[in-house]
């Protein structure tokens, strides 16, 4: 991912969202068709949808073979995207021109794991058309991502949604059946265009077997 982002230029990352990272993400993959984006849970069966009902998994890679005896590892994973422009936003609240913008793309090449995650980051708002007032640091957010991934993982072990009101995975892209797979989860935060920092986390052992549905 670095390597891709090291070839582009400055003012085709500065506002680059996490729509286009994953789109990024999953040309990158080598499996591309075996991947589920935006796999849908229920994380929560006594809310309505649009009300905190559902949650949605970036990217989903589930096992590649069918055969018995043939457990395997799943791959769940969550991105966060911090922009340049945002970065600048978090440190300064003037506008930035562009090399105040190439500054900062070659500060980030330089800076240590500790130092970029201290970093201050402001998010635009599609909502409210403009930047949010909260600044947060990078820190938080990777933080944030990894306590959402473990949630995520933990409901998509449950194997498929049992009842209208039980948490589970409802997507028709993928079948789970009885099984021992386990789920391997990855945050993956791209900064600035630049950098991407990676959180592994512990595997979760399912009772399910998870396979990608072939698609008429």
């Amino acid at each position: 991912m670095e390597t891709f982002f090291s070839s582009r230029a400055v003012r085709s990352l500065h506002t680059e969202n996490e729509d286009v990272l994953q789109g990024i993400v999953e040309l990158l993959l080598d499996e591309p068709s075996n991947h589920i984006p935006e796999l849908r849970l229920v994380v929560d069966g006594s809310k309505e949808p649009g009300d905190g009902r559902y949650e949605f998994v970036d990217i989903f890679i589930p096992a590649q073979t069918t055969a018995v005896g043939s457990d395997q590892m799943c791959v769940v994973m969550e991105l966060k995207n911090a922009t340049l422009e945002g970065l600048w936003k978090g440190a300064d609240n003037r506008k930035p021109g562009y090399k105040d913008l190439e500054s900062l793309r070659e500060a980030l090449c330089g800076e240590n794991e500790s130092t970029l995650l201290s970093r201050k980051y402001t998010p635009w708002s599609q909502g409210d058309i403009g930047w949010k007032r909260t600044t947060m640091t990078l820190k938080s957010i990777m933080e944030a991502g990894v306590e959402q991934l473990k949630r995520h993982m933990q409901t998509i072990a449950l194997g498929k949604v049992r009842s209208y009101s039980a948490p589970g995975v409802l997507d028709d892209r993928v079948n789970i059946d009885l099984g021992l797979d386990d789920l391997q989860g990855y945050v993956f935060m791209a900064i600035g265009g630049v950098r991407v920092l990676v959180r592994p986390l512990e595997p979760v052992q399912s009772e399910c077997r998870y396979v990608r549905a072939l698609q008429l």
